[in-house]
């Protein structure tokens, strides 16, 4: 199976026909009309993956590009807070489209309000705080490739464990689209998070996701969300007039004012996403939860996946897989993966030679006449070595040029071989008389 590298430095393997097959499926996640979505075991690494299963045949030529659509964009983004994308491929055996992507172990943002509402308590404050400086991050790093997701709602806010807490990370980008011109103008996403700017059917940019950003941490807060009424034009009527009731007192006020800043009407006065983080009580809480600021520019946008005519040549479309694996020891022991890293010792005859206080030369890295020269003052220790102890007493008397008396201390420092056009360093050995030619 032949591996690549990629440009953020992990290991990308190509199956070379992808299928069903090479995942056991644990169990249903979630279903829809036309997609259901699995926890599933990879039999190549043993790892849990989420796959989604979309009924591709049963779709419309629009809903046929948004779900393309979406596996470009998830592929295009590597980010802390976005669920990162590892293999795609069409199966024609259910002749469903696959999109598998990493697995997040705590759920989604709605079962765990679900859970607080059967319970009646509330999410920790300190987590709401951690899930709106990660979206954030991640909603900054989608705003500066002129993406804009279109639809912020707590199903598609994902949990998963890390050594900081619980994070939340950003998914499904089925109706996420790219700006050309900074704008725009379809209205789409759930109405409940919806932002005045959809509702009024006028053109929006990044704000409108800050607006659906605010009714999800409302949500989180409040166990509902801050804009609710008995039909669509009620529900319109709302949001426009931008009215809601105060998050629990169980909150702090600097949360309900973080909140309310992403709940402007006006788009003027809402911030936006890169904004939101350099507020001095956003940047104080990340602070304090140990989040360090994220590099919004690390991505690179794939080109448009057109739709063939022949559903079997989908997979030819698909990005690279991104699933990372520790790349292969060759015949001769060395480490690649190590190699690539820069490591000098990766047989174990240095691994030893490093615990005695010394490094081997390695032929990735010494000349080929240095090499030759350590072999012939090898060859030349290992001969005075198995002569007799009167002989070597003898040769303690002979000139410099010759070789010392094997009882003498060992210098500190290696000694310098003078050869023309060039100086060499031989290494250090260990309880060895060192060679002066």
């Amino acid at each position: 199976m032949a591996a690549q590298a990629n440009s953020y430095g992990s290991a990308m393997v190509s199956p070379k026909s992808p299928s069903l097959d090479d995942f056991k499926q644990v169990k249903m996640l979630g279903e829809g009309a036309f997609a259901a979505v699995y926890k599933v075991i990879r039999h190549a690494d043993g790892d849990e993956y989420a796959l989604k299963k979309v009924k591709l045949p049963s779709l419309s030529e629009k809903e046929k590009v948004n779900a393309l659509n979406e596996i470009r964009l998830l592929a295009s983004v590597q980010h802390e807070n976005i669920i990162s994308y590892k293999d795609a491929f069409f199966d024609d055996k259910t002749r469903c489209l696959c999109i598998v992507t990493e697995l997040a172990d705590r759920g989604d943002l709605m079962g765990e309000i679900t859970r607080c509402q059967k319970g009646r308590t509330h999410l920790p404050e300190e987590d709401i705080w951690r899930f709106l400086i990660g979206l954030a991050n991640a909603l900054q790093a989608l705003h500066c490739m002129t993406i804009f997701h279109r639809d912020l709602k707590s199903a598609n806010i994902f949990l998963s464990s890390s050594p900081k807490g619980t994070i939340a990370k950003l998914g499904d980008f089925n109706v996420s689209a790219v700006a050309k011109h900074g704008l725009c103008l379809t209205q789409t996403g759930t109405p409940y998070y919806a932002s005045p700017e959809i509702w009024r059917d006028i053109p929006y940019d990044g704000k409108s996701d800050m607006w659906g950003l605010g009714c999800v941490m409302y949500e989180a807060a409040a166990l509902k969300p801050p804009f609710r009424a008995e039909d669509m034009e009620g529900l319109c009527k709302k949001v426009c007039r931008g009215q809601y009731k105060r998050i629990p007192s169980v909150y702090t006020q600097e949360l309900a004012d973080a909140i309310g800043t992403m709940l402007q009407v006006n788009p003027r006065y809402r911030p936006s996403a890169g904004q939101l983080l350099q507020l001095p009580i956003m940047r104080q809480r990340a602070l304090k939860l140990n989040l360090a600021e994220t590099d919004p520019g690390t991505s690179n946008l794939l080109s448009t996946l057109k739709l063939p005519r022949k559903l079997i040549d989908l997979s030819a479309c698909f990005p690279q897989s991104q699933y990372t694996e520790r790349m292969p020891t060759d015949d001769k022991g060395i480490d690649e993966d190590h190699v690539a890293r820069g490591q000098k010792d990766s047989s174990k005859g240095s691994e030893k030679a490093n615990q005695e206080g010394f490094r081997l030369p390695t032929l990735i890295e010494t000349p080929q006449s240095q090499v030759n020269t350590g072999k012939r003052h090898a060859s030349r220790r290992r001969a005075f070595n198995n002569q007799p102890p009167q002989q070597r007493r003898h040769a303690a008397k002979v000139k410099r040029s010759q070789l010392p008396n094997e009882h003498e201390p060992e210098p500190s420092h290696c000694s310098q071989v003078s050869q023309p056009e060039q100086r060499l360093r031989l290494p250090r050995i260990v309880s060895s008389p060192t060679l002066v030619s």
